[in-house]
Formats: structure tokens, sequence, C-alpha cells
């Protein structure tokens, strides 16, 4: 790490944002909220109308700050990284900077999720992007382990707890949670919404 920038490899472009900056919601993301008569908005997130971006604006707040990089010129952008979380490609790039092809196509992207729906291998290229490890903080880690059991003394096959079709309408054409479901009367298994005792069944699967 170096604060010169004639020393520096690579230039870190961070990216901070909640999920209401994305752009206001299209008949595709039908689901996002139980609120009668609303199918566009989020119920979790208070005054989710007044917050979103219209469409007109999608890429203005993008491109005053990639402008504004002082040594993107220098490589063409090859030597600049942004990081793209939860759900990286479809939300980061198709909601929030829809011209990212045209304008920073050659930087380098670490990404969680590499293919994610409607922007697969046309927006990750192994050649140049970086999938990682969604982030998991050192306490929840500590608590993780202290709740594991050694392999012999696990009661459970698999577990999956979260968002499923019967729990979230958001959730209702994917394929692969529907498909657990139809394991959750098994015996020794464990499929469901968010329990508290998550760490517990993690430890025992």
């Amino acid at each position: 790490r170096t604060s010169n920038p004639d020393e520096a490899d690579f230039f870190f472009v961070p990216d901070y944002r909640a999920c209401h900056y994305h752009l206001a919601p299209t008949y595709r993301q039908k689901g996002l909220t139980r609120l009668e008569g609303d199918d566009y908005h989020s119920a979790l997130i208070p005054n989710h109308r007044d917050k979103y971006r219209d469409g007109s604006q999608a890429d203005e707040i993008f491109l005053n700050l990639t402008r504004q990089l002082t040594h993107w010129e220098r490589r063409n952008g090859l030597d600049h990284i942004f990081v793209f979380s939860d759900q990286g490609f479809i939300v980061n790039f198709t909601h929030t900077f829809p011209s990212w092809r045209e304008e920073i196509p050659n930087a380098v992207f670490l990404t969680t999720e590499a293919f994610t729906p409607g922007c697969g291998p046309s927006c990750f290229s192994p050649w140049k992007d970086i999938v990682i490890p969604g982030h998991i903080d050192w306490e929840r880690m500590l608590s993780i382990r202290a709740q594991s059991k050694p392999t012999s003394q696990r009661g459970l096959l698999f577990n999956f707890h979260g968002r499923l079709p019967a729990n979230h309408d958001y959730y209702e054409n994917v394929t692969v949670r529907s498909a657990l479901m139809r394991y959750a009367m098994l015996p020794n298994v464990s499929i469901g919404g968010f329990v508290e005792e998550y760490f517990e069944i993690m430890g025992d699967s």
C-alpha cells in the first residue's frame, strides 16, 4: 500500500451504497413488497419512493465519479479496482451504472457473485475480474466456530435458512430454493426461514 500514485500498481475505487440507492424497480422486480396495491417499492425501506433515482439520472453520479479519477488515463482504467457485492453485476452495473460497458470496461472488478441473473458471462471476465467470498465479521466467525461440532457428532445432513418462495414473493421463481423445500420434511434436515439459532444449526450440519 502506498499514498504515492507514481508507485501504485493499482488504484482502489470504493463504492459504498445502500439498497435504496438503486434505480426505481420495474415490472421485472415485482414482489419487492407486500404493501397492498404496490408491487414495486420496498416495505423495508422508509420512504423508498423518495430515495431511489429516476432512470434518466442513472449514470450521472458514476460518470461524475469516474471522470474525477486523476490517474484513470494512465492505463485507461486497467489498474483501477471496483468492488461490487450482493448480486454484484445485475444490481451494481445494470441498475446504477448502465453505461459501464462504455465507461469502465477495462477496470478490474471484485465481486461476490460472478454469474447473476441477467448478467453472466457477458459481464464477468475471468482474465481480469476476481470473485471473493462474502464478508463475515470476526465476531460472527468466532461464534460460528464455537458452535461447530466434530463431524461424528453432527446430527444434520444439511440445512438452508433464509428467503424461500414460501416466505418471500421475490423468490417465487427461484427454482433451486423451490427444490430445496421438497426436502424440508425429511429427518436430519433443517430448512426454513431465518432463525435465531442459525449458528447452532450450522454447527450441527
